[in-house]
C-alpha cells in the first residue's frame, strides 16, 4: 500500500513516516525508483502498532530502534531491554 494508505490505517502523518524512513525505524518495503512512492506491507502496521505502543509508554525513538533491532527470537534480550528502563 502507498505511504497515504498506510498512514490513514496507522493514525500516522505521512511525514511522521518519512521521518521514520530517514531514522531507520521504519522502512519502506519498496521504494519506486522512478516515482520515488513509498510502499509499505501489511506486517509494518504491527511495527508501527509497536513503535506507537513504546512511544506513549516513555520510550525515545532512538530506544525504540534498539528493541526493534534485537532479533525477535531473542526474548530474554528484549526483556533485559524493557527492564532496564524501569
Amino acid at each position: 500500500m502507498k505511504i497515504g494508505e498506510f498512514a490513514k490505517l496507522s493514525s500516522a502523518t505521512i511525514r511522521t513516516l518519512r521521518y521514520y524512513d530517514d531514522l531507520g525505524l521504519l522502512k519502506p518495503d519498496y521504494i519506486d525508483p522512478f516515482t520515488g512512492y513509498r510502499i509499505y506491507s501489511a506486517k509494518k502496521l504491527e511495527q508501527m502498532q509497536q513503535i506507537q505502543t513504546m512511544k506513549e509508554i516513555g520510550f525515545t525513538l532512538m530506544e525504540i530502534k534498539t528493541f526493534l533491532a534485537i532479533n525477535d527470537s531473542d526474548d530474554n534480550g528484549k526483556i533485559d531491554f524493557i527492564a532496564a528502563k524501569k
